[in-house]
């Protein structure tokens, strides 16, 4: 996977692969379906499973210093109440493919405190960011994960990359890993109509709307590749996608942010 991903990406130093590159590639897309990571999607999930394609690689994404990028992956869905249901079966997985350690830094580092249980908090967003980043100081915990590790994390957990020690970072190691999203159907159906919902927010930022167009904008079942639809089927997962009449307005309204430029 790691020379995989070395190739498609050119070797770049710092970039996303997003969903259509790797839809391309069954080494990546078929890690969803690991026997072991399937049998856990059950045990906490329950028989009704579902995907979200927001499918993408990250290569060398680190914080811009030792005490930055706390956050946690729900803050544009905080003023919903959705977040706090006791029934909420939504979470990110996060598959390392390489080690995490204070000298190359190829993982995550969490807040090890309840207070992710009751976030959002009812106050301002940036006195909540100050919050969290005081609590980091004394209660910040790095996982400790190996090649092939993975990381199943509520969307509501502070967390950030593990800052590297090793100033030389990127003439010595590349770090990739692959990040997808699985959930009931209800709080997928949530994901999909925020990320919607920020795709249209953030128009006139081609970097942040092409993130989200990239997926929203594959029809399903017929733009998906044979081998992951089969995938699919064999292991009793759903899949949550824009609907067919979204699909061609998302490609089309693709064309048209391009247009402004």
């Amino acid at each position: 996977l790691r020379n995989l991903i070395k190739k498609i990406s050119g070797n770049s130093k710092k970039t996303y692969l997003l969903t259509s590159e790797c839809m391309k590639e069954k080494e990546i897309y078929e890690t969803i379906f690991n026997d072991k990571l399937v049998k856990k999607y059950r045990e906490i999930i329950g028989e009704e499973v579902y995907l979200v394609p927001e499918l993408h690689v990250q290569i060398n994404q680190f914080p811009k210093s030792k005490l930055a990028g706390w956050h946690y992956d729900g803050q544009s869905e905080r003023n919903n109440n959705y977040l706090k249901k006791k029934n909420r079966k939504f979470f990110r997985v996060g598959i390392y493919l390489q080690e995490n350690n204070k000298e190359f830094g190829g993982g995550i580092d969490i807040l090890n405190n309840k207070l992710f249980k009751i976030l959002p908090l009812k106050i301002n967003q940036r006195i909540e960011s100050k919050i969290i980043h005081l609590i980091s100081l004394f209660q910040k915990k790095t996982i400790i994960s190996k090649k092939g590790s993975v990381v199943f994390f509520d969307s509501r957990l502070p967390h950030k990359g593990t800052f590297p020690k090793n100033k030389n970072i990127f003439n010595n190691i590349n770090k990739y890993t692959i990040y997808f999203q699985i959930g009931n159907k209800e709080h997928c159906k949530y994901f999909i109509d925020n990320s919607v919902k920020r795709m249209f927010n953030n128009f006139d930022n081609p970097n942040v709307s092409n993130y989200f167009l990239d997926y929203l904008k594959i029809n399903y079942p017929e733009e998906y590749p044979i081998d992951f639809l089969n995938l699919l089927k064999k292991n009793k997962i759903n899949i949550m996608t824009a609907g067919k009449t979204e699909t061609v307005f998302f490609k089309q309204f693709k064309d048209y942010i391009e247009n402004l430029k």
